[in-house]
């Protein structure tokens, strides 16, 4: 299943068990539709919010430059393979807390 998320951010950082990776800070597209099922709109949230998700993957440009080519052709938006990610928890240490991360199955 694809699901379209608007890039805020794509930064390096290391993990401790997988080594050097890429984190994708993404909010996703909503789209309002009729009852009949025909797209009305689509709008994006272009800042970090409480909507803000988080996925992770190696720090790898066959994986990133695609999706940056991507966003780039396509207003920002990409269109992530949710079934290539699983989710998980870990600390944030900007947040201080534990979050929910979409964390690539490659690993």
């Amino acid at each position: 299943m694809q699901k379209d998320y608007f890039i805020l951010d794509i930064k390096g950082g290391n993990h401790s068990i997988h080594g050097e990776i890429a984190f994708i800070k993404a909010n996703p597209v909503q789209e309002i539709r009729g009852t009949d099922g025909r797209l009305f709109s689509r709008s994006v949230i272009d800042h970090y919010c409480q909507d803000t998700e988080t996925f992770i993957i190696p720090a790898d440009l066959i994986l990133i430059n695609p999706i940056i080519f991507e966003a780039q052709s396509n207003n920002g938006v990409w269109a992530a393979e949710m079934g290539d990610f699983r989710d998980e928890t870990m600390f944030d240490e900007t947040k201080g807390k534990r979050i929910k991360v979409h964390m690539f199955k490659g690993f």
